[in-house]
């Protein structure tokens, strides 16, 4: 939607009132500050974005310091997300691209795109072939579409087209769905999505990264796209993520 440079005297309209009717998302920064510098351009790049959904309100430590301390501010850079005048999600640190993506994406769901709607019936009704047609032309004209994407990949992906499942979804941004849809096609691709139990595939993929030798570079990457295919919060990913930090350091 927008960026906006906001002071103490505005919070209280410019982020408190204005999130009764969109979610404002707070950057609390300060010009000396290195990680500010690589975070900022991340958030204001998202809040640009046609439809974002959302406002980003930059405040300055340094000149605000009654609003930061109100909030708990203890270190910058720290994001809080308001809705409805109300703190609902915050987080501390230059994180990467797509975890600020994951972020807002949790603050302002996608909207439904009619077009992939009508697109989804003809799958429906087993015109699958039609369905690709019409979801590349609404790639033509809207890029950005990750719905449309998304839908295309699912059908590349069932039919084993990988590679163009995989060029389709690499010009999206990196959010949760687009990682592990990638991550699916290349499963699918190295014949580790036949492997229908997790719980086994990841201790194997451990051994060979622990044995070393030719195929660990491969069992490392394939165990990290078995961590994006089950999501950043399954119990599976916080064990092996863990076991492959300390195989290989």
């Amino acid at each position: 939607m927008s960026v906006i440079e906001v002071t103490e005297a505005e919070f209280q309209t410019k982020v408190l009132e204005a999130s009764k009717t969109a979610p404002v998302v707070v950057d609390f920064w300060a010009s000396w500050c290195e990680p500010c510098k690589t975070l900022g351009p991340i958030l204001e790049r998202v809040a640009n974005e046609p439809e974002s959904g959302f406002t980003l309100a930059k405040i300055d430590v340094d000149a605000n310091q009654q609003v930061s301390l109100a909030f708990g501010v203890q270190s910058i850079p720290t994001v809080i997300a308001f809705k409805d005048g109300q703190p609902v999600a915050t987080f501390t640190g230059a994180v990467p691209e797509a975890e600020v993506r994951d972020f807002i994406s949790r603050l302002v769901p996608p909207k439904t795109d009619e077009r992939v709607v009508a697109v989804e019936a003809m799958i429906d009704a087993g015109q699958v072939d039609l369905a690709k047609e019409r979801l590349a032309e609404i790639l033509d004209v809207d890029p950005n579409n990750q719905e449309a994407a998304l839908t295309l990949g699912g059908l590349l992906i069932e039919e084993g087209a990988t590679d163009e499942a995989l060029a389709v979804l690499e010009r999206q941004a990196p959010t949760a769905e687009v990682r592990q849809m990638m991550a699916a096609a290349r499963l699918v691709s190295s014949g580790e999505a036949n492997l229908s139990d997790p719980e086994a595939a990841l201790p194997r993929l451990l051994g060979t990264v622990e044995a070393g030798g030719e195929e660990k570079e491969a069992a490392r990457l394939t165990m990290i796209d078995l961590f994006d295919l089950l999501g950043p919060d399954h119990p599976l990913t916080l064990e092996y993520r863990r076991r492959l930090a300390s195989a290989l350091f």
